[in-house]
């Protein structure tokens, strides 16, 4: 049974296979019978097409595949004849198409097609900043470009790149730094690069943008600060650049290079203000040393001035003190008082102060006068050196952390 079933299959399996066979040759055999057709030559242009009539066949009319206005064909030609046939055609249309159309913009572009623009290329950023002549820096140097807009009023910063840092003295690791800059004097436009990792000469390549008044623009200065971040999210300062706007050319905006210092120059001109700072975790308070103020300028030494110290949470006002009265000795002033501010059911991340020197008023009456102030808090109300001096504080409780800071304008002023 098995033997029949095998042998009904490889038969039907044979039939199959002859009528595909069978199928495709008559399949040819009309493709060669149409291409034998197209071969046949007209012997005019109003004749008719009609093919050939079938020796084994009767005579019938074939249906024509061309308009009447071709007329009959009685003969075979070679396939020269028709290709050549066809190209006269064609050169006749292509002479009527370039006559009535073209296109000079894609002739043009053809001319160039293949060839590179070198136009199209930008070069990198850093281009330019080979530092083999130049001394070695003993902090590192700072590349950047600044470029100033009179007409949108936009200073444009371009900060490149940073070359010759110094490892971590600890485990001799490379550093995680970033860059802070600070549009000074008052220092609260503040824009901050990306952190680059484990490197000693991280390439930044960023672009930042500060809106300053062409009347302000002399007066102003760029500081950038480099800092590090450890692996407890510590900033570690690595050094600072300050540059007054007025002496460099903001027309050109060439690339160029600064080394950095360990110390900040003092950029603001109205002077600067020594203030200490206590933390006292386990009573909730913190303790504020208002010690002197220097380079105070454009002062009257018989007028009075005092400092007053605002304590806040969030944007609200808790609490003020203020010092004793005292005169201008030349360029400073002196005054040694501490204050404490109780925080005891407040978060600290949300209290902050503002420290003023103010111009007292001439009778007890009499209005008093800002003339310049400094902040202390977190980093929702405080950019810049003063956040650091706040944050070593925390760092180190029961410690009082002395710093010098900027008196920047008071609101009034600007």
């Amino acid at each position: 049974m098995t033997a029949v079933i095998v042998a009904c299959a490889t038969g039907v399996f044979i039939l199959l296979i002859v009528i595909t066979i069978l199928l495709i040759c008559r399949q040819r055999r009309r493709k060669r019978r149409n291409f034998d057709f197209l071969l046949e030559d007209p012997k005019d242009t109003n004749s008719v097409y009609n093919s050939e009539p079938m020796p084994s066949t009767p005579k019938l009319a074939k249906r024509k595949s061309c308009p009447d206005a071709y007329g009959s064909v009685k003969g075979v030609r070679s396939s020269s004849s028709v290709v050549e046939k066809i190209r006269e055609i064609a050169e006749r249309v292509e002479g009527i198409r370039h006559k009535s159309f073209s296109i000079p913009y894609m002739q043009n572009q053809s001319t160039s097609l293949g060839t590179l623009r070198p136009e199209i290329y930008s070069t990198s950023s850093t281009e330019g900043t080979d530092d083999g002549h130049l001394p070695p820096s003993q902090n590192g140097r700072i590349w950047f470009s600044m470029l100033y807009d009179a007409t949108t009023e936009q200073l444009t910063v371009n900060l490149i790149k940073i070359n010759e840092l110094h490892e971590r003295e600890r485990d001799k690791a490379p550093r995680d730094p970033f860059v802070k800059i600070f549009l000074s004097p008052d220092e609260r436009t503040c824009r901050t690069s990306k952190v680059v990792k484990r490197t000693l000469s991280p390439v930044f390549n960023q672009t930042f943008y500060f809106q300053v008044p062409s009347a302000e623009i002399a007066s102003r200065s760029i500081r950038f600060s480099v800092y590090d971040v450890d692996k407890r999210r510590v900033r570690h300062s690595l050094g600072h650049v300050f540059i007054p706007l007025k002496s460099f050319d903001l027309i050109r905006g060439d690339i160029c290079c600064r080394d950095l210092e360990e110390t900040i120059q003092s950029s603001a001109p109205l002077g600067d203000l020594h203030i200490g700072l206590t933390y006292l975790p386990n009573v909730d308070q913190i303790k504020i040393l208002v010690l002197s103020a220097k380079n105070l300028r454009d002062l009257e030494s018989e007028q009075g001035y005092y400092v007053k110290l605002n304590f806040r949470y969030g944007r609200k006002p808790v609490k003020s003190k203020k010092t004793v009265i005292r005169r201008l000795h030349g360029q400073e002033i002196t005054f040694n008082e501490s204050f404490t501010f109780n925080f005891s059911g407040r978060q600290l991340n949300h209290c902050n102060f503002i420290v003023s020197l103010r111009k007292a008023g001439r009778s007890r009456q009499g209005h008093s006068r800002e003339y310049g102030f400094i902040s202390f808090g977190s980093f929702m109300f405080v950019h810049g050196e003063d956040l650091l001096h706040w944050q070593d504080m925390l760092a180190q409780p029961r410690m009082t952390i002395r710093r010098w800071h900027r008196l920047t304008f008071s609101p009034a002023k600007r």
